[in-house]
């Protein structure tokens, strides 16, 4: 069953308040989303175009204050591995869209990854990334768009 937040209402008219109060704000807002909805339809096909995409999507978010990356994720999440940030944005993120780089082993062809600790490691790092750059965009929303 697909289940609605109970404030979504909010989300809408928050929206909504911020597209009337501040246009720019909230185009640079509807570009992060844009780019987050990629990053989910990337998740099924591609580890890292998924984290890649992610991202992107919180850097987009972060222009709406005039944030560079890593000072937005910082402001917006709790507790945070710099060195997991630094490889979220240059070897993922960097790699990626400008190398055609893959860290998350997509390419690594391996019929016994039981034996491979660098893909046990890739994955930890993958679940890790994602859950900081999701948390970014959302506690970022819950604050400027839903005003929890």
């Amino acid at each position: 069953p697909i289940v609605i937040p109970n404030c979504i209402g909010k989300y809408f008219k928050g929206i909504e308040a911020l597209e009337k109060a501040d246009f720019k704000k909230y185009e640079k807002f509807r570009n992060a989303c844009r780019l987050y909805n990629l990053a989910c339809i990337f998740h099924k096909y591609s580890p890292t175009a998924h984290i890649a995409y992610l991202t992107s999507a919180v850097e987009a978010l972060g222009k709406v204050e005039n944030k560079k990356f890593t000072p937005f994720v910082k402001e917006n999440v709790q507790q945070l591995n710099q060195e997991l940030l630094d490889f979220i944005y240059g070897k993922v993120r960097s790699g990626h869209f400008h190398s055609g780089e893959f860290p998350f082993m997509e390419y690594q062809v391996s019929l016994n990854n039981a034996l491979q600790t660098d893909f046990f490691i890739a994955k930890k790092e993958f679940f890790e990334a994602r859950q900081i750059l999701r948390s970014a965009f959302i506690n970022w929303i819950e604050v400027n768009i839903i005003k929890c």
